[in-house]
């Protein structure tokens, strides 16, 4: 496990750092970084199942960082079909992972996007 507190394992006896990331994981990784090295409140207000038809996907230790991303708009969900899904037990892509790092640079220095 992670001394720092910012990742934590798969499993109580499982680290897997050569495994996939999923977007939840990927946001619970910033929120963790965010609230334990740089001190940012990190609350929140809001209820993902009020914009996310799959928001009930969001594994229950995760649920306020996942939250937390989406209201700092660091995660805005996948379009798929006409719906716009959070997937948050979906592989996080480069794509998606570079995205989401731009977004936390902006967040921290007060970037409008």
């Amino acid at each position: 496990m992670d001394g720092n507190g910012v990742v934590s394992g798969t499993s109580a006896t499982t680290f897997n750092p050569d495994g996939q990331i999923t977007r939840e994981q990927f946001a619970l990784m910033m929120y963790n970084f965010a609230k334990k090295y740089l001190g940012k409140d990190v609350s929140v207000s809001t209820r993902l199942e009020d914009t996310f038809p799959d928001a009930s996907d969001v594994s229950s230790w995760v649920g306020d960082a996942m939250t937390w991303a989406v209201e700092q708009g660091l995660i805005t969900g996948k379009a798929v079909g006409n719906q716009r899904l959070l997937a948050p037990g979906g592989q996080a892509s480069r794509a998606e992972a570079a995205t989401m790092i731009m977004r936390f640079h902006k967040w921290l220095n007060g970037i409008e996007f």
